[in-house]
C-alpha cells in the first residue's frame, strides 16, 4: 500500500469540475500545492468546452456527479462519443445507494463528499496509473 503523503503530482494537469465554489478553490490549491496543474469549470458545460478548446492533453478530470446545466456523467458520457477518454474520478456528496445504479456498478472511482485530501490523493494516484477507461460513453443524446 502507498502512503498518501509520499503522493504528489509532477505536472499533471487535472480538470477540476464543481460547481461548489469554495470547494473548487480548496481542491485547486491543494493539488497545486501538492504539483499538480489545475484548471477548474463550474459545470460540465463549461467543462467540455475547456477540452475542446485545450491544446494540452488533459492528465485526469476531478469532477462532481451532479452539477447543473450537464453533470459529471453527461459529460464523460460526452466527452467518450467524441473519442475522447481522460481518466476520472467522480464526486458525490448523496448516499452511495441515491447514485445511479449504472455508476455503482461501472467500476469508476467515486470519492462521497466529505472527503479527505489523503482520498482524493489515493483516487488520482489510481486512475492516473489505471490503463485505459473503465466503461464505456452511452453515446444516446
Amino acid at each position: 500500500m502507498h502512503d498518501p503523503h509520499d503522493f504528489h503530482g509532477h505536472g499533471e494537469l487535472i480538470l477540476l469540475v464543481d460547481d461548489d465554489e469554495p470547494l473548487r478553490v480548496a481542491l485547486a490549491r491543494m493539488l497545486q500545492a501538492l504539483r499538480f496543474s489545475v484548471v477548474t469549470a463550474a459545470d460540465g458545460d463549461e467543462a467540455f468546452e475547456i477540452i475542446k478548446r485545450s491544446h494540452v492533453r488533459i492528465d485526469a478530470v476531478l469532477l462532481d456527479v451532479f452539477m447543473p446545466h450537464l453533470g459529471g456523467l453527461e459529460l464523460v458520457d460526452r466527452l467518450g462519443c467524441r473519442g475522447m477518454q481522460p481518466p476520472v474520478v467522480l464526486m458525490s456528496g448523496c448516499e452511495t445507494t441515491a447514485l445511479p445504479p449504472g455508476l455503482r456498478e461501472s467500476g469508476r472511482t467515486v470519492l462521497r463528499k466529505p472527503f479527505t485530501p489523503e482520498q482524493v490523493l489515493c483516487a488520482l494516484r489510481d486512475v492516473l496509473h489505471r490503463p485505459g477507461d473503465v466503461s464505456p460513453p452511452l453515446c444516446d443524446w
